[in-house]
């Protein structure tokens, strides 16, 4: 578990994280509504964490009424059609960056609104037919060619990353319910869970050994980072840096910066000790 993974379970207790399609897989869960619940309105609240910039996040739909959240080249993306016509809201910026965001989506009356942290869009509908939803899709469905209303998925991927905290109007969606004696949440039922893994877990994205040269494979949450050896960089330890080309005078040791400079160091054969440092700018 890393520090963010647990700063997100302190801040929201009694609310397990799930992680969706993990290293291959592919995950999604669904809710029954199994409770009366008000039809005039319909509000989906929830946490997400992913570095995949596409992917299905949240679906309802009846035989013609829907509300999609999903991304789409790293934007945050809502649709709604109560048979009206669809309505579409897009949040610009890239949200797959492995950070919490937190995202409200919310049709009350007339209005359809997104908003995303504290910054919040607001649409208006016309001649709303109020819908009858009773399933719910997290994190993808089993079957993007069949959704039930056609057009209505525009990502067709499932989401990879993390959920937490799902809500829709005053019920909880949750992937591992807790039990805990005195404490009752009102929530929908799991009627399926496909893949999907308990807590906020990274996939092992140093098995594949992509660190080259001689360097060395640090996993960080769905990414990794490569100590390089001197004389190697980038990404993968496959770029040459300028200590490659050995440019330090009298034998001195060489040594990558990370701001793209680097060190020469070089001893003192009678004293066996460092002199100095002398510093070099690429």
């Amino acid at each position: 578990m890393d520090s963010t993974t647990l700063f997100s379970l302190l801040i929201y207790p009694g609310f397990v994280p799930g992680t969706f399609s993990f290293e291959e897989t592919t995950s999604y869960i669904t809710f029954l509504s199994n409770a009366p619940h008000d039809l005039d309105e319909n509000i989906i609240r929830l946490i997400f964490r992913t570095r995949e910039k596409n992917g299905l996040i949240f679906y309802t739909s009846d035989a013609s009424s829907y509300i999609t959240l999903e991304l789409l080249d790293g934007k945050v993306f809502a649709r709604a059609d109560f048979t009206n016509g669809p309505t579409e809201i897009e949040f610009e910026g890239d949200f797959a960056d492995a950070r919490h965001h937190e995202v409200t989506v919310e049709r009350i009356g007339d209005e359809f609104s997104l908003q995303v942290g504290r910054l919040r869009i607001v649409k208006s509908f016309s001649n709303v037919t109020l819908p009858e939803f009773s399933d719910f899709y997290v994190g993808g469905v089993d079957d993007f060619n069949s959704v039930p209303v056609p057009d209505s998925v525009h990502s067709e991927v499932p989401f990879k990353g993390c959920l937490t905290d799902v809500k829709y109007n005053n019920y909880s969606l949750e992937f591992f319910p807790l039990d805990i004696p005195g404490f009752v949440i009102d929530n929908f039922p799991i009627s399926k869970n496909e893949n999907v893994l308990e807590g906020c877990q990274s996939d092992d994205t140093c098995r594949t050994n992509p660190c080259e040269n001689g360097g060395t494979c640090e996993v960080t949450w769905n990414d990794f980072e490569c100590d390089c050896p001197n004389g190697f960089g980038g990404k993968n330890c496959s770029e040459l840096t300028i200590c490659a080309y050995d440019p330090c005078p009298f034998s001195a040791e060489c040594l990558d910066r990370d701001d793209g400079g680097y060190d020469c160091k070089y001893f003192s054969v009678i004293m066996k000790r460092v002199i100095k440092s002398c510093l070099f700018i690429k």
